[in-house]
């Protein structure tokens, strides 16, 4: 894995860049997230992928903040795979997946505001804000999985969270219990050396805390129930509600968020339709065994 092994880090510091951050609407995202002056975010962003000088990971970092307020943008255009051209991109066919992805905070507050005028308590900038940092940490990973974060000659490597954590682990291991040759001593020293300045923090404590988070958000299942947990546990219902109730209350968000994330393929129904009730149904039942 030449990654961390030549000099070489991950900017893993910027996944949790927005949780300091309190974005409730678009405009606060645009005012976090500036385009260049008459920046367009179709045909300039095509250009700056397409780039031949900004390469790997200096695609990833230059593109994700772009990507992420595209996410919000209503009117955009769709980047097709016809657009890209780079080499950085590994899979062409799901990275336009991830930069086409789109919700729409205009429909989603409606939702809340609905909720709330019939007497459901909902903290709605809590709700928007959790949300919005959900969406940043998605495209963090995904973009991860599909940039090449590194190449060499015809070699190139995408990032693979749990695969270098737990490289990182053994040799800190070897390391802290002496297994280690005069050969290998400084391989080892400096790719646990490389992978700590991916943090650009000594804290011991949040490198752990951002560690466990980047692999839950690694993992198709639990990325999901993570933002489950946040459309549910911002929308406290009453427990003594059916489970009708419930679902009645809880299917637009479904639509509007978790379709748009995770289910793309039921975002063409009507809240009506039959399907996408009950895929919906089995959809809560799983996550109450997760």
């Amino acid at each position: 894995m030449p990654i961390y092994t030549n000099g070489s880090t991950f900017p893993i510091h910027k996944f949790n860049l927005l949780n300091n951050n309190r974005l409730f609407s678009i405009e606060d995202i645009n005012n976090l997230i500036y385009y260049p002056n008459h920046f367009d975010s179709y045909g300039d962003f095509v250009d700056v992928i397409n780039n031949i000088e900004i390469r790997n990971q200096h695609l990833l970092e230059t593109i994700l903040p772009y990507s992420f307020r595209r996410v919000f943008e209503n009117d955009k255009k769709v980047i097709s795979r016809k657009d890209i051209t780079s080499q950085s991109i590994m899979d062409i066919n799901q990275f336009v997946v991830i930069t086409n992805l789109k919700l729409n905070l205009n429909d989603i507050e409606n939702e809340l505001e609905y909720l709330s005028d019939i007497g459901i308590s909902i903290n709605r900038k809590r709700f928007l804000n959790d949300i919005i940092t959900f969406t940043y940490k998605y495209l963090f990973i995904k973009l991860s999985k599909v940039i090449y974060c590194h190449s060499i000659g015809k070699f190139n490597e995408v990032m693979d969270f749990k695969s270098h954590y737990d490289q990182y682990c053994k040799y800190q291991s070897d390391l802290e219990t002496s297994n280690y040759t005069k050969i290998n001593y400084y391989s080892k020293v400096n790719y646990v050396n490389a992978y700590y300045e991916s943090f650009q923090t000594n804290d011991i404590n949040l490198i752990q805390d951002i560690l466990s988070e980047i692999l839950q958000y690694d993992d198709e299942k639990k990325i999901v129930k993570i933002l489950n947990d946040i459309i549910e546990n911002n929308i406290p219902l009453d427990p003594s509600l059916s489970s009708k109730k419930k679902n009645k209350f809880l299917l637009p968000f479904f639509k509007l968020i978790t379709c748009n994330f995770f289910y793309r393929e039921l975002l063409g129904y009507e809240l009506s339709d039959s399907e996408l009730i009950n895929r919906f149904k089995k959809f809560r039942l799983k996550m109450v065994n997760i």
